[in-house]
């Protein structure tokens, strides 16, 4: 079959109602190579919490809805533009199409697309999609083409093999298990501790009151701005937690509890995870730093020990530290994987603010590779917050 000519008879459409759209985008969205990221529960507890403008464009092959691009649409400076939904909250972005969408793609799809696009959505001025993986469980991602500025952040992974001891010995077994066991000691010296996967709405609030209230001091400490500040953030991080254990798009939220006369009930640590089949990325993680410092052990590598271990006796494949680089990630990885940008323009407004994209991106990329820059913006952070 001649791929253009079949990609000739895909039809698009634009849609701004999520629920019109609900039964096509979860049959595409078991598909393995389809981000927990861009599936239908976690975009539209988005779209709800956030109350962002959505636009949905959407490809048929056949008839039927085979792929559909999720987007916020937002105006300022006189510019519309159109970023991936939640994208400021992902870890991993990737086309949300099937595999039969994939097999009708040639390489004039961005090209067709945007045609389209201009047709559907003549309002849009530029179209940025960031942190987009190039591959994805064996699939090409289809905007491969534009995908032609590197994020500033790349994500840490480690493979699961057959085993716990198996895993760990693609790291230094030896030494994590006697820090996990140094650890183990000075917690259980003060009444010991629950690991705890929270299965309730109370539960999952209480942890998640306590993540915003660790980190907010963490980020305080540290001078940097409370990214986590807002209170619609917190709704939709609650409406993702509270979805059934097998719907895609769940957050689990994995916890220290710790027992005891001194600390009875207190949270340790906390690791927020979202799960799809085989692969399990970490959103969020935050410790206490009080208890911390009283107790002077590595309450983050404790519950990621613990977490790593569940989820490889679950059969998980792949634990993913998710984007950002961070020594604790590194030192539990073995492998790492790029992100990529790229942009859709369709006037000259958005040329010149996808050119700008392109330099911030590229500056901030810039900065984090060297450490007298990384320092210097830390320090006028700092001084924003």
């Amino acid at each position: 079959m001649d791929k253009q000519k079949t990609l000739g008879k895909n039809r698009y459409a634009a849609v701004q109602d999520i629920d019109d759209l609900e039964a096509d985008w979860r049959r595409i969205e078991a598909e393995l190579h389809v981000s927990v990221h861009q599936s239908f529960s976690w975009v539209r507890a988005w779209v709800r919490n956030k109350k962002i403008n959505p636009l949905f464009i959407v490809g048929y092959v056949g008839g039927k809805i085979e792929f559909i691009l999720p987007l916020e649409i937002s105006k300022k400076f006189g510019v519309t533009t159109a970023h991936l939904i939640a994208t400021e909250q992902s870890n991993l972005n990737f086309a949300l199409c099937s595999t039969l969408f994939l097999s009708t793609c040639g390489m004039d799809f961005v090209d067709h697309l945007q045609k389209e696009i201009k047709s559907v959505a003549p309002f849009v001025d530029v179209i940025v999609l960031d942190r987009m993986r190039m591959q994805l469980k064996d699939k090409r991602n289809p905007f491969e083409s534009i995908l032609t500025t590197k994020n500033q952040n790349a994500s840490f992974q480690l493979p699961l093999l057959d085993n716990f001891d198996d895993t760990l010995a693609q790291l230094n077994r030896k030494r994590r298990r006697k820090k996990f066991r140094n650890t183990e000691k000075r917690i259980n010296a003060v009444g010991g501790y629950t690991y705890t996967i929270a299965n309730s709405l109370a539960e999952n609030e209480k942890i998640l009151t306590e993540f915003f209230r660790q980190k907010s001091k963490r980020l305080k400490s540290q001078g940097l701005p409370n990214v986590f500040e807002d209170d619609d953030l917190m709704e939709f991080f609650k409406e993702v937690c509270s979805l059934e254990n097998q719907e895609i798009g769940s957050m689990e939220l994995h916890a220290i509890v710790l027992k005891g006369e001194t600390y009875d009930g207190r949270i340790l640590a906390i690791s927020a995870i979202t799960p799809k089949r085989d692969h399990a990325i970490c959103q969020f993680s935050s410790f206490d730093e009080e208890i911390n410092a009283e107790l002077d052990c590595s309450p983050g590598e404790f519950l990621f020990y613990l977490a790593i271990q569940n989820f490889n006796q679950r059969e998980f494949r792949k634990f993913d530290f998710g984007i950002g680089d961070q020594p604790y990630k590194r030192s539990w990885c073995t492998e790492c994987d790029e992100h990529f940008d790229g942009t859709m323009s369709f006037t000259l407004f958005g040329q010149a603010y996808a050119y700008l994209h392109r330099k911030k991106t590229d500056l901030k990329r810039h900065i984090k590779s060297s450490d007298r820059l990384h320092k210097i913006a830390a320090k006028v952070r700092s001084l924003k917050a």
